[in-house]
C-alpha cells in the first residue's frame, strides 16, 4: 500500500486500541490465508500493518511483536476462529 504525507497513521500500542474493525481485518486475513492451518503471526501482522480503516486512518503496528496491542489482536483472532468452527 502506498502512503502519502496526508495519511493519518494510527500507531497501535495498547490492547484498548484494538477495535472490532481491526480484529475483523485480522480475522479476515487469518481466514483467507490460514483457514485450515496454523497462523503465521508474523506474516499476518505484516499483511495487517498499513491497512486503511473506515475512518481513513492507516494502521501502524510498530515493531514489538509482544506489545499489548499485538497480543490483543492475536487473542481476538483466536477467539473468532473458535467461534467460527
Amino acid at each position: 500500500m502506498s502512503t502519502t504525507d496526508d495519511d493519518n497513521f494510527l500507531e497501535l500500542k495498547t490492547a484498548g486500541q484494538v477495535t472490532d474493525e481491526i480484529a475483523n481485518l485480522a480475522f479476515e486475513i487469518a481466514d483467507g490465508w490460514y483457514q485450515d492451518t496454523r497462523i503465521d503471526w508474523e506474516d499476518l501482522l505484516n499483511r495487517l500493518d498499513g491497512s486503511q480503516l473506515a475512518d481513513k486512518s492507516v494502521l501502524d503496528l510498530g515493531n514489538d511483536l509482544m506489545s499489548p496491542a499485538i497480543k490483543e489482536i492475536k487473542r481476538r483472532v483466536q477467539v473468532m476462529r473458535k467461534e467460527a468452527s
